[in-house]
């Protein structure tokens, strides 16, 4: 507040001293004075409270923690598929079919057993044929004709459309025209098993497929080495050319990737049947506890039989026929990795058929794949390449 020399403020007392200047005191102003303190009662006097109750006071209970946000998994049972890769984790185990060593068939108790076709005398045969109906004898020659069509040019599309033709002349039909089977782990498909043909015999379920062991090879290598055509340095090169030897199966006949052919074809019949069984399910209530127990038996005693028809090559002379015997629990093990479903072992059984016979290859393949008989008492309808060789055969007779 600027002050006047010439008046004197209210309030203000001016100090003069001889040799010091003029000095001006004014009184405290009621803002500056200070307030006196009020002692609150004690019954108004709070203390900040914890938001937890102390646990010290008598009758407290311990506050109650929610539960962490995220909690660890629980392990693995031992002998659980997720227990086997832990164990094996300097090797990568979980890796797509195609990419399979020998190690993932050994370690889930799979194994190739190479067997001999015992074959059956010309006069047995002729014996068999003889006491045939005329119907049979029908489709029996369409048979043949189609095992002639197998020794065909070495073309991979020949192979195919010649198995086809073969298949369906012992009325066992392609499933629709996808080949390509969901591989699934843990509730979720996680890969593709791709074939040459995916084939039924009188049901929607699938129990074969047919491979061209040449097309894995290819499509191994396009796995590994990416795509065709891309440009890598020779270091990189190098280390794919040797990853991809390494990937070899020795010897070639026993392919990891029929393994798990054979498997993806079991895990589509239990998906199938249990969509069936689902469609014809009743009351539970109605059922006894006999009848339950019965039931959780013969699912755990479950076998689901799969084949698999493979050709090494195009210029191959031989067939390579698959059978193997897969229980429910092997695939339960799939289905709930953590958990362990005991199982017996799995026995992947492989025959070696010879081309140079057609009568041959028509007796042990029938008797191979147990070809049924057809259920309306007439033969199937022949395909393009049987259609083609009966022609030829009857004006070769006519001629």
């Amino acid at each position: 507040m600027a002050v006047s020399l010439l008046e004197k403020p209210p309030g203000c007392e001016w100090e003069h001293s001889e040799g010091s200047a003029v000095t001006a005191t004014f009184p405290p102003t009621p803002s500056s004075t200070p307030k006196p303190e009020v002692a609150l009662p004690a019954s108004t006097h709070h203390q900040p409270e914890s938001p937890f109750p102390s646990s010290e006071a008598p009758g407290s209970q311990q506050p109650h923690l929610a539960p962490p946000l995220h909690t660890a998994p629980p392990a693995p049972q031992p002998g659980s598929i997720q227990a086997i890769i832990r164990e094996q984790c300097r090797s990568r185990l979980y890796v797509p079919p195609i990419v399979w060593t020998s190690k993932q068939p050994r370690l889930l108790g799979c194994r190739f057993a190479f067997k001999r076709m015992h074959t059956t005398r010309q006069g047995q045969r002729d014996a068999e044929k003889e006491s045939a109906t005329q119907q049979q004898t029908q489709q029996y020659q369409d048979r043949i004709l189609a095992a002639a069509g197998l020794r065909g040019p070495a073309i991979a599309s020949w192979w195919k459309l010649a198995i086809k033709d073969f298949l369906g002349a012992c009325n066992i039909h392609p499933l629709g025209s996808h080949s390509t089977l969901p591989f699934r782990y843990g509730g979720h498909v996680v890969a593709k098993v791709k074939t040459e043909g995916i084939f039924s015999a009188g049901s929607t379920a699938p129990f074969l497929a047919y491979l061209n062991l040449e097309t894995i090879d290819a499509l191994r290598e396009k796995h590994v080495c990416c795509r065709v055509g891309r440009r890598h340095s020779v270091p990189v090169a190098t280390l794919r050319q040797k990853k991809l030897r390494s990937l070899q199966p020795r010897p070639k006949a026993a392919d990891p990737y029929i393994v798990a052919a054979l498997i993806a074809l079991a895990q589509e019949q239990q998906l199938r049947s249990h969509q069936t069984a689902g469609g014809r399910a009743v009351d539970a209530q109605a059922q006894s506890a006999s009848s339950k127990e019965t039931e959780a038996s013969s699912h755990e005693a479950a076998f689901f039989n799969v084949q698999v028809l493979a050709v090494p090559g195009a210029r191959a002379q031989v067939l390579h026929v698959y059978k193997a015997s897969i229980p429910s629990g092997f695939l339960d093990n799939l289905q709930k990795p953590s958990l362990f479903s005991p199982c017996s072992p799995i026995l992947v059984s492989c025959w070696l058929v010879s081309l140079t016979e057609p009568e041959e290859v028509v007796e042990q393949i029938s008797s191979l794949l147990r070809v049924p008989a057809d259920a309306r008492g007439q033969g199937p309808r022949p395909g393009r390449m049987v259609a083609y060789y009966r022609r030829m055969h009857d004006s070769n007779r006519a001629g």
